[in-house]
């Protein structure tokens, strides 16, 4: 009863296979195409393999010793939906938590081994990332194809909050399991003419098949039959691995035909198939008799139909024997591949390394072309180029010519003439049916099969599967599609058996193929026929990439290299049928949040209807899909609120109703949460007060408490506050918040944001009127304050325009305001508002917002300046390529150069999130009231923010290094600072320091002469110099410090605004800087003691600004004084009674008769920054005050040790502990010398925080940051970006000296690259030839590597 392996004599016998008649009619097709509902056996009585019957599966922990468990983690340690390796001495499994359920399994793939630990979890199943097989996590068994096996189980359990699993050792070793199957208990089994099951083909579909009848019971006989001498083996490696032995190929052993009873006849050819009778004949004879029959022949090859076809070493491949010839006399010889689809690329990939030359002839102009697009075809044909194969591109072959009957030229209907020793035709198959054309099977125009969705063909019995047939595919409208897939074969084998056996199962199955060349796979799910656009992510040219194919606005295939597992994740949402279109997309009045790497759409109004549904939108991959949700969610609604916490998402009140006939609408005060892990909505039902109903709302969350301020009740806007606390839903309520100081007017249709633990709210619809006030909220006192636009710097930018529905988030220290409605426009600009610097500033996005890519634009200046954002802190914005209809992540990658930055439109009633370092805004209401469906990506700075000031600032802080003394006023106070940053950034400091100097070096010239010369002079080297003196008698200590921590800085910390005594303080302070000749600062202290004059102050003010002379703040005062509303009130004060009699007498002159106002037109001086005063200090204003010498390889670059100590902790050490004696310090990085550009490049960073360089500098310069102890890495990962975006052809060979020099391998491979690919225009620049002597050697290997013989001709010709 053992399987038998050769072909049986032709004998004939006939046995009667008799159903009761009421039992005939049932195993005809139906008229819906639906088999019988029963299964069979031999003696023609139904039957199953009962669960009582099936063999007993064996347990997996046998005995104690023979078993392992394990704590593996804290219940806690994983969230639903995550997967992890865990190890348990004997092997890994794979441990997932899904639904609040933990399930252990074996952690490979049985296919090829796949870690799915880097796979797909979704709908109770992990799918593998490689080659796309599914299996169910309840109970390891293969669900989804390709492969045999299926995973072991293990046993978890959890005691006191750890998950512990107990796993078999053996199982833990072997990693795969072969599901329990049936043995064959037929009597004639081996020696009848007939057959309960014949299975014509031994592919995949044909061992599938038999395997899965076996699984679910059948004991009946089962023959296979196929045209190999093999058992069924593994035919896609054959073209990957052409010398690989059938033995190696075999995907079952012949011990497990026979164990199980499976019949394969070998080398045995069906010539007729007679359906009536139930026949088939074979080609010596032999006939056989079946009850049910599968078709699964297979393809043919095609072949040539040129003159010379018939010559010796021309192949097609499609037996191991073909295989293993070709490559046997492919070595060291000539091989031409006809046909660059799958089977001659893989093909030609497999020959680079063993014979001589390889060319590939085909008739397209791309590899590839119809199937994977013009541009991923470009792109893997210039791998193959790199690797030596040439291509002969839109011709085909017009005959091939030998010597002796051998292969020797291919010639080329281009009249090309290609040497050849060996051919290759993978010119693609025709299905091998010709058996069919008489038997009354249906064959379609191409010689396929028909079949339906069981995979039953027109003859009720008769199955059919794999390549030769064509099906209806589901989750394409059922269109009717010949897929010649491998995993597609093992689909239809199992959906034929099961119907064999009444089980009534459909194919649902998403296509799924990989191929690899060069140790590169490549993947691809679905059907992309037809597509019309194809979206690229990632790299081509990296070969690090991920096409989606759409049709329409619907992805219908995808393809990737190096981007796992995004493949599987896209078969995955196929076959779940979550897809959305474009159209579905479009909303206004929604609300988006961020949660890990999605942006989540919930409800809005498409322009008819409002909405309650869901939307997910995957950041990394620019894919739409419809949320999973369970439970009841909140009603159809917009101008609602939303934010996350925690993992869920809360849903706060909105307007809802019939928008389309105006019923039912009314506001909400209703709170829904929803959690990302299980997709459930849950209502919180709050007992007490609650806020009232609203709409058009601010919300946020902080402290643990969603906090709801102001919006619009149905009759009139609010600006009340609530809060609830989000931990517990059981003991939370609603509490009103007892708001204090400058409330916001009642407003709605304005965003909110938190910033350095403040929440903020700008503009928006108010009662009273629009205003384009921004207010900040404390958290801790509950206080809400105005922030004063006054005392901005006069000529930087103001804030944004009054308006409404716009959007506000906030990065780092900064709010970006976005779109909105603005007197009636929708303006498009990007605002940023600096929460530290309180300065406003118009965002002009770059060029590109995304890392990486090709050559940026040059650059102006990248350093940090106030309140002006630096090129770095602006990014841009890039609208994404949506792809729809998919739900899947995956890890960042670097992009491939984009275009423009691309500035959203104005819209209202939009959303916008942050995700990282990138806003997106998504959606609202554009011109002409249409409904927008883009999603917008504004990519924040690329680099660490600046610490110059905050280093300065440490610096004056710290009062380390202190090289002078200012002796302040009658007091003489003193106040130490730093002569490079003072005389920096003043010039009538620097004056009395340099008078200072001058009296000193008088005194010192005067001491040495009347002291022996013996004794010591002015202190040098190691030794610390005595304090400068300066003695300023017009400035007080207080005032004075003031100043110099804007010296240092930029900024002034600002008083509490009205107090009399700060208020006169900073008047102090703008004296100084008056006298100092600080307009900078002296626009900053004017400012600000402006807006701070009010009834209470303002004679105090004027009094001491008549006092100290300040003519304008006084003309201020005057004015403030005189007002129809202040008049009556500062006349009546005491406070008049006792001011001057001139001051009296000015202001009843200026009450009687206003001086008539003179407009300026005379531009503002804002002074200089101190970016700008420390980039001229280094150029050369700073020489004399120099007091360091740095040494660059033995040449000196005089430098200041104050500014060295602010910027680096490693010179900080140095000067503190261990100052060279010489006063001179030798530069390096570690045990390199950088070149005297790039310490340029350095000293620019640390003097002005300039990062813009050559990017041959960025080279040395990497490491920098590390070595001198720089406060951040902010140089660094400028360096980073500026290698991978700036080597041009221009710079090359600058950048391939750095790296040699640095020893960076990677960056000079990337180098020797370039030069490869741009050699003709590399060998014009004139440095080629100041190379050294083993760079050059170095660029010839790589030239020799590298290019055919073909670009050697031409390159010869253009050099």
């Amino acid at each position: 009863m053992g399987g038998c392996f050769s072909k049986p004599k032709p004998v004939e016998l006939k046995i009667e296979v008799v159903l009761p008649e009421k039992e005939r009619g049932k195993e005809e097709l139906s008229a819906s195409g639906k088999g019988s509902p029963r299964a069979y056996q031999g003696n023609g009585t139904a039957r199953h393999f009962h669960t009582e019957e099936r063999l007993p599966t064996p347990h997996p922990y046998p005995s104690p010793q023979d078993c392992v468990e394990a704590a593996v983690c804290h219940v806690k340690d994983l969230e639903n939906g995550q997967m992890r390796e865990v190890e348990l001495g004997w092997g890994k499994v794979l441990l997932v938590k899904d639904n609040g359920e933990f399930h252990a399994l074996g952690h490979k793939c049985p296919h090829y081994g796949a870690p799915l630990v880097k796979g797909v979890l979704s709908r109770g199943r992990v799918r593998c990332p490689w080659h796309g097989a599914c299996f169910n996590i309840s109970t390891g068994d293969l669900e989804d194809f390709p492969g045999l096996d299926s995973l072991h189980k293990f046993q978890v359990k959890i005691e006191k909050e750890k998950v512990y699993v107990r796993a078999s050792k053996q199982a833990l070793q072997l990693q795969r399991r072969t599901k329990v199957m049936a043995k064959c208990i037929s009597p004639s089994a081996g020696y009848s003419s007939s057959t309960n099951v014949l299975i014509v083909g031994a592919g995949a579909a044909g061992l599938v098949c038999a395997e899965t009848l076996r699984q679910e019971g059948f004991s009946d006989r089962i023959v296979l039959c196929t045209l190999d001498r093999h058992l069924p083996y593994d035919r896609p490696k054959l073209s990957k691995s052409l010398d690989t032995q059938p033995e190696q190929l075999a995907l079952r052993p012949k011990e497990f035909f026979r164990a199980y009873g499976i019949e394969v006849l070998t080398e045995a050819q069906v010539v007729t198939v007679d359906v009536r009778n139930k026949k088939v004949v074979f080609k010596d004879g032999f006939k056989l008799e079946y009850s049910k029959l599968l078709l699964a022949p297979g393809s043919s090859p095609r072949t040539l139909s040129c003159k010379g076809k018939e010559m010796e070493n021309v192949f097609t491949i499609r037996t191991p024997e073909d295989a293993n010839r070709v490559v046997r006399l492919a070595r060291g010889r000539n091989v031409v591949i006809v046909g660059a689809g799958f089977l001659g690329m893989e093909v030609a990939a497999y020959l680079t390394e063993k014979a001589h030359s390889v060319s590939v002839v085909e008739l397209e102009e791309t590899p590839f072309r119809r199937f994977l697009g013009e541009r991923v075809g470009r792109a893997l044909m210039k791998m193959f180029e790199n690797n030596r194969v040439k291509f002969y591109m839109q011709t085909e072959v017009s005959e091939l010519r030998g010597q002796e009957g051998k292969l020797k030229e291919v010639v080329l209907k281009s009249s090309k003439v290609v040497r050849a020793d060996v051919c290759v035709v993978g010119i693609g198959a025709v299905a091998a049916t010709g058996f069919l054309r008489q038997s009354g099977i249906g064959l379609d125009s191409r010689g396929f099969i028909p079949v339906n969705k069981m995979m039953q063909t027109n003859v009720p019995g008769v199955f059919a599967a794999g390549d030769a047939v064509t099906f209806p595919l589901a989750w394409r409208n059922n269109r009717k599609v010949n897929i010649p897939h491998w995993q597609m074969a093992h689909a239809q084998g199992r959906v034929a058996a099961q119907n064999m056996l009444a089980q009534e199962a459909e194919m649902n199955t998403v296509p799924y193929l990989w191929t690899a060349m060069f140790g590169k796979s490549l993947r691809y799910a679905g059907y992309g026929e037809g597509f019309d656009d194809v979206i690229i992510q990632g790299d081509l040219e990296e070969l690090k990439f991920v096409a989606f194919y759409t049709k329409g606005d619907e992805v219908i295939a995808v393809a990737s290299m190096n981007y796992d597992p995004i493949v599987s994740k896209v078969a995955e949402v196929l076959a779940s049928g979550r897809a959305i279109r474009k159209r579905e997309v479009e909303r206004s009045k929604h609300t988006v949040v961020a949660y890990k790497d999605a942006i989540y759409v919930f409800g809005g109004d498409n322009g008819k209807t409002m909405l309650n549904d869901l939307l997910r939108f995957d950041v990394k991959d620019c894919s739409w899909c419809r949320a999973f949700t369970t439970g009841t969610p909140p009603a159809p609604r917009y101008h609602h609120s939303a934010v996350v916490y925690g993992s869920s998402m809360f849903v706060f009140g909105g307007y809802t109703g019939d928008i389309y006939s105006n019923s039912n609408l009314k506001n909400k005060n209703d709170l829904f949460e929803y959690k990302f892990a299980t997709g459930q909505w849950t209502e919180w039902k709050i007992e007490g007060r609650l806020p009232v109903a609203r709409s058009a709302h601010g919300a946020t969350v902080y402290s643990d408490k969603l906090w709801i301020f102001a919006g619009y009740d149905g009759n009139a806007r609010l600006n009340d506050m609530w809060t609830i606390g989000l931990q517990d839903r059981e003991l939370t309520c609603w509490e009103e918040v007892a708001q204090s100081g400058e409330i916001p007017p009642s407003c709605c249709n304005f965003p909110v944001a938190v910033c350095r633990d403040k929440m903020f709210v700008f503009s928006g619809q108010s009662g009273a009127k629009i205003t384009n006030n921004l207010f900040q909220f404390e958290f801790k006192d509950k206080t809400w304050t105005r922030i004063p636009t006054e005392h901005l710097l006069r000529g930087s930018p103001p804030p944004p325009q009054r308006r409404y529905g716009h959007t506000m988030v906030a990065f780092d220290r900064h709010l970006y305001v976005f779109g909105g409605a603005a007197d009636n426009t929708l303006p498009n600009e990007l605002h940023c508002y600096d929460v530290d610097f309180q300065t406003w500033e118009v965002v002009q996005p770059s060029s590109d917002s995304e890392v990486g890519g090709a050559e940026l634009p040059e650059r102006a200046c990248a350093s940090e300046e106030v309140p002006t954002l630096p090129f770095e802190e602006r990014g841009g914005f890039k609208k994404s390529r949506d792809v729809f209809g998919l739900d899947f992540g995956t890890t960042s990658a670097k992009q491939p150069a984009q275009p423009a930055s691309e500035l959203p439109s104005g819209r209202l009633f939009h959303a916008a999130a942050v995700i990282s370092d990138a806003m997106y805004i998504f959606g609202g209401t554009v011109d002409n009231n249409i409904r927008s469906g883009e999603m917008y990506r504004f990519q924040f700075s690329c680099y660490p923010k600046c610490t110059l000031h905050e280093d300065y600032g440490r610096l004056w802080e710290s009062r380390q290094f202190c090289d002078v003394e200012f002796v302040l006023g009658e007091k003489e106070e003193c106040v130490q600072g730093h002569v490079a940053i003072v005389t920096a950034r003043s010039r009538w400091l620097r004056r009395k320091i340099t008078q200072a100097r001058e009296r000193l070096a008088q005194k010192l010239e005067q001491e040495a002469a009347s002291v022996p010369r013996e004794a010591p002079g002015v202190a040098a080297g190691g030794t610390r110099p005595p304090l400068l003196h300066v003695a300023i008698r017009e400035a007080e200590a207080r005032p004075f410090e003031v100043l110099m921590q804007f010296l240092y800085t930029d900024k002034i910390k600002y008083p509490r605004k009205g107090h009399v005594e700060d208020v006169l303080l900073i008047m102090d302070v703008y004296k100084l800087a008056l006298s100092f000749q600080l307009c900078r600062l002296e626009q900053l202290c004017r400012q600000y003691i402006e807006a701070s004059v009010d009834l209470q102050n303002v004679l105090v003010v004027c009094e001491s600004a008549a006092r100290l002379q300040l003519s304008q703040l006084k003309e201020h005062c005057l004015n403030f004084v005189v007002k129809e509303s202040h008049f009556n009130q500062v006349i009546m004060m005491k406070e008049f009674e006792r001011l001057s009699s001139p001051l009296i007498v000015e202001i009843v002159r200026r009450k009687q008769q206003p001086p008539p106002r003179t407009p300026s037109d005379q531009p503002v001086d804002i002074g200089t920054s101190l970016i700008q005063d420390m980039k001229a200090y280094l150029e050369g204003a700073g020489a004399e005050f120099c007091d360091i010498t740095l040494l660059l390889d033995g040449h000196p670059r005089p430098a200041h040790k104050a500014i060295l100590a602010a910027r680096s902790s490693y010179f900080e050490a140095m000067f503190r502990s261990f100052m060279p004696e010489d006063g001179q310090v030798n530069i390096s990085i570690g045990e390199m010398v950088p070149s005297r550009q790039a310490f340029e490049s350095m000293l620019r960073y640390i003097y002005y925080g300039e990062v813009n360089m050559p990017p041959e500098d960025s080279l040395y310069l990497f490491a920098a940051p590390y070595y001198y102890g720089f406060y951040n890495n902010r140089l660094q990962a400028y360096c980073k970006q500026n290698l991978e975006m700036n080597v041009t052809v221009q710079n090359v060979l600058q950048i391939l000296e750095a790296a040699d020099k640095t020893q960076a391998l990677d960056m000079k491979r990337h180098c020797l690259h370039i030069i490869v690919h741009q050699f003709t225009k590399v060998s014009k620049l004139p440095t080629l030839r100041s190379l050294s002597q083993q760079l050059l050697l170095d660029i010839i290997d790589s030239l020799a590597s590298h290019i055919s013989d073909k670009q050697c001709a031409e390159l010869g010709a253009d050099i």
